[in-house]
């Protein structure tokens, strides 16, 4: 629902297809990682890694070279990334759905799909994982424009309390919490894929 709700910032739906690969891709890949036991410490930064392959796979491949970044890639995300700081405070929704914008948007769509899965599986959260996408959504609503606030405000909501409400059933047998009156610990436990987490991961990409 966040990235959909990014048609209140963008000028057509050009943007979305890039931006839920993104997401779907990060998602499973934290999967991947979660089932073969990696440890947070390395998964979480091969995953930010990934961000960034993602994106020049998605925005700027045209300039890689067997799929990997080069110079004319890392040139163009910092022509990219001085436009955005450049027009932040002049820009008026809705913006083109191709360039900077979108490209600044699909990473921290991904930098919050990397902390989110970060705090629901390796930290035991149960309403931190809402917050990474929460604040870009209260981004998207007020620097919007009106289309479709009202419905996806309430679709966006209600995601995000099954998305805690799974998590809570999914931690409240043992395991910790992020953020609790219990200790931080990495449980193997959350890497297993059962009914529960996938259920979450619907959530997840729903949200």
């Amino acid at each position: 629902m966040t990235a959909v709700s990014m048609c209140r910032v963008f000028s057509d739906w050009d943007y979305l297809a890039p931006m839920l690969v993104m997401v779907g891709a990060l998602h499973f890949a934290s999967l991947v990682l979660r089932m073969l036991r990696v440890r947070g410490v390395i998964a979480i930064p091969l995953l930010f890694v990934l961000v960034a392959i993602l994106t020049g796979l998605l925005y700027y491949r045209a300039s890689l070279s067997f799929g990997l970044p080069t110079g004319q890639t890392l040139d163009s995300i910092r022509v990219d990334a001085r436009l955005v700081f450049r027009q932040f405070a002049t820009a008026v929704a809705p913006v083109p759905s191709h360039g900077s914008f979108a490209t600044a948007t699909a990473v921290a769509l991904g930098v919050c799909a990397v902390l989110s899965d970060a705090f629901a599986f390796r930290a035991q959260g149960r309403v931190e994982p809402v917050v990474p996408c929460g604040v870009l959504f209260v981004f998207a609503a007020a620097l919007g424009t009106e289309r479709q606030r009202v419905l996806l405000t309430v679709l966006w909501i209600g995601v995000a309390l099954l998305a805690i409400a799974v998590l809570r059933f999914a931690h409240t047998s043992g395991g910790s919490t992020w953020m609790g009156s219990r200790a931080f610990t990495l449980d193997r436990k959350s890497t297993r894929l059962n009914s529960v987490t996938f259920l979450y991961l619907v959530c997840r990409l729903l949200l």
